[in-house]
């Protein structure tokens, strides 16, 4: 998309976006979806995995908000492409984690603030280049930045404090239907 639009070819750009914002909800459904499956498979024979399932749930809500105003949005071009970059570093954390995961779990465990570094780094430091490029080359953050990382983070606590709440297995264990 962005070679798309450096190369004068908004045309085509705009229509692959239609197909992508045709893909939003979908994404979120089957992602949603393989969780479940997942957690159907994987939780009667590991039921502390069960707490995990509110990291995806989150995932999904970011990116799902973050695709929804970049297509409200897409006037706007600046906006536009740092929502797409925050949503769809949301939905790549099962990826940083197959990368560096194991290791950072090893290193801060499963504790409150362990389970934050071990699950959202990735996305994280990417919100600190990406804020980081808006102070360099614009001299502030620009408001897409300064109102949905805050949000992000914020929601990265409320997950974590989720998922280590005695109350969430047994809704989790509803909500996958287990």
């Amino acid at each position: 998309q962005i070679f798309l639009i450096r190369t004068g070819q908004q045309s085509i750009h705009k229509r692959l976006g239609i197909a992508g914002a045709i893909m939003v909800p979908i994404l979120v459904i089957t992602g949603v979806g393989a969780e479940i499956v997942s957690q159907r498979f994987y939780s009667p024979k590991y039921p502390e995995n069960l707490q995990f399932f509110i990291a995806p749930l989150f995932q999904m809500l970011v990116f799902l908000v973050c695709a929804s105003m970049a297509l409200l949005l897409r006037k706007d071009s600046a906006a536009h492409k740092r929502l797409i970059l925050l949503g769809t570093s949301m939905i790549l954390v099962a990826a940083y984690n197959r990368w560096w995961g194991e290791g950072l779990y090893q290193l801060f465990g499963d504790g409150f603030w362990g389970m934050i570094v071990h699950n959202f780094a990735g996305p994280n430091m990417l919100m600190a280049v990406a804020i980081a490029y808006d102070v360099v080359s614009r001299r502030r953050v620009h408001w897409v930045h300064a109102t949905m990382v805050p949000a992000i983070l914020l929601g990265e606590l409320v997950t974590s404090w989720v998922y280590h709440h005695s109350a969430w297995p047994p809704i989790a264990w509803q909500l996958v239907g287990i």
